[in-house]
């Protein structure tokens, strides 16, 4: 979360291309304030795995635990309900950035819990087709489909229900992102297992048919994160932000 927050931030700042670590960071990021939010329903202590909050009313947010259990607040995170029971632990939420109301889990465990979706905003929830067994770490969306990260490779939908395989299925996908959300989509993904090869970065300019490795420089043996920042004025992509276990951030065209 730290990392992805980050990255916003510097996009939003104008940074230059790289900042080398906290250090840099503190030093440029504006002062902010943090305010403890309500426990969630009976918390105890499990884990809080995922954060979702709604693009359309910020007032909408979502938490995911540890155990499998997802809340809902409509209102900032003040109060709290149950919206799903426990099961395989969330390891990510996103809620659609163009569709009102739909929102994935993804889920985790040792056997892989697939995905859930909700289209109603996260009041009620309902496993989706073709993720059973893999494990879910991150989704995409572009206009006219959703990827997501699994620790077999890439999937695709087009309605966010049925998925299918898209490539790079011998690696384990901890990150993903899309730069480029109209045709032909642009998606990047990178693999949370360390590489001996530089940082493991990957990249289709299909939406996820074909898959190119990324030479990028960067230092580092894994992906922790990826996001992309605003959409630039007369660019079709978007700049990225790439968290590496070396801590550094770096954006690139």
């Amino acid at each position: 979360v730290a990392l992805l927050s980050f990255a916003w931030a510097l996009t939003m700042l104008g940074m230059p291309a790289r900042s080398e670590g906290a250090t840099e960071l503190s030093r440029t990021l504006p002062p902010s304030t943090w305010v403890a939010l309500s426990p969630l329903p009976n918390q105890g202590q499990r884990a809080s795995s995922a954060l979702g909050v709604n693009p359309f009313d910020n007032q909408f947010v979502l938490a995911g635990r540890s155990d499998g259990a997802l809340m809902r607040s409509a209102d900032g995170g003040s109060t709290w309900k149950v919206a799903h029971g426990a099961g395989a632990p969330i390891q990510t939420i996103a809620f659609s950035p163009t569709k009102t109301g739909f929102v994935l889990a993804g889920l985790g465990g040792l056997r892989g819990g697939g995905a859930l979706a909700s289209q109603d905003g996260g009041l009620s929830w309902g496993p989706v087709s073709g993720l059973d067994g893999r494990s879910v770490r991150a989704f995409g969306f572009a206009l006219t489909l959703v990827l997501a990260g699994t620790d077999r490779g890439v999937y695709v939908t087009a309605d966010g229900l049925a998925w299918r395989p898209s490539g790079l299925s011998t690696t384990s996908i901890g990150a993903l992102t899309v730069s480029a959300i109209h045709d032909p989509v642009r998606v990047v993904a990178g693999s949370n297992l360390p590489s001996r090869s530089g940082v493991p970065l990957f990249q289709s300019t299909d939406g996820g048919v074909t898959w190119l490795t990324l030479k990028t420089g960067l230092t580092g043996k894994l992906v922790s994160s990826l996001t992309a920042g605003h959409l630039p004025p007369a660019s079709t992509s978007r700049p990225l932000g790439v968290g590496t276990k070396t801590g550094r951030l770096t954006y690139a065209d």
